[in-house]
């Protein structure tokens, strides 16, 4: 059975004392950080966690033992949300991991639909996306934070107005920056957040070498503003604190927000 990072999410009332460390299923979890300082009033959450590795169903167990234990307290495990597997052989191999081979170009599979030339989706039998943009005289300015597994900065398709002075990596390991580290293998998607960003709101093409005209945009929306934010190392596999503490941080200004999706 798949196992994960031993962690779980406890919430107090607020002035509730909390130990330093508490013990639950036979592992004793050390209380490593307050989270949401934006909970409701008289509410307090806090990550706990314990070396080492369990099963989704360890966790739990833990959960109930230490929600029995702490009359009031709510407790459940800080999971990595494994989304559903496609069902066909060719797509599970897209979502099974990527290549970390960065500035690699890999032909389009089949299994998408597929238009002529580069950049196709932006055209009226597509996404219409460029009609749209030219429809608008004036646009006026937008901010988006994507929410993604990284970004290659140094890649020509980054967006124009790219909002790096507002980047968080919320995945804890140690870094501050949303670059995409680059790590391929089961379930990691390098490369992901780059095409999303890029989708999004990419910049000019011929900056990019290609043969297109003057002017001509790969994203949707380039002219917004774009906060890039780290929050997993694959589309498919998230943990709830990453998630719920980028949105908090996102809900204190103002923008749009774009999550990946899965696509069946």
């Amino acid at each position: 059975m798949q196992t994960q990072a031993a962690r779980l999410l406890v919430k107090r009332a607020t002035g509730t004392a909390v130990p330093k460390s508490l013990s639950a299923a036979g592992n004793k979890f050390e209380v490593t950080k307050p989270l949401f300082a934006a909970a409701a009033p008289g509410q307090q959450w806090y990550r706990i966690e314990t070396n080492g590795r369990a099963t989704i169903a360890q966790l739990w167990d833990a959960a109930y033992e230490m929600h029995a234990e702490s009359a009031g307290s709510v407790v459940e495990p800080d999971s990595e949300t494994l989304w559903p597997m496609p069902t066909t052989g060719r797509q599970r191999g897209l979502f099974a991991g990527g290549r970390s081979d960065r500035g690699g170009v890999d032909p389009q599979s089949p299994d998408f639909p597929q238009g002529p030339g580069f950049a196709w989706h932006l055209n009226p039998q597509y996404s219409q996306l460029e009609e749209a943009r030219a429809s608008i005289a004036n646009p006026q300015p937008v901010r988006i934070a994507i929410l993604d597994v990284g970004f290659d900065f140094q890649h020509h398709s980054m967006p124009e107005h790219l909002r790096r002075d507002l980047e968080r990596n919320f995945t804890g390991d140690g870094r501050t920056d949303t670059s995409d580290p680059d790590i391929g293998g089961f379930l990691n998607n390098p490369g992901h957040g780059t095409a999303t960003i890029a989708i999004l709101a990419g910049g000019q093409l011929q900056q990019m070498r290609l043969p297109t005209p003057s002017g001509s945009y790969l994203g949707g929306a380039p002219q917004a503003q774009v906060v890039p934010i780290r929050i997993a190392t694959s589309v498919v596999l998230l943990s709830t604190s990453a998630f719920a503490e980028a949105m908090e941080y996102l809900l204190s200004m103002p923008c749009a927000i774009a999550m990946p999706t899965t696509i069946r």
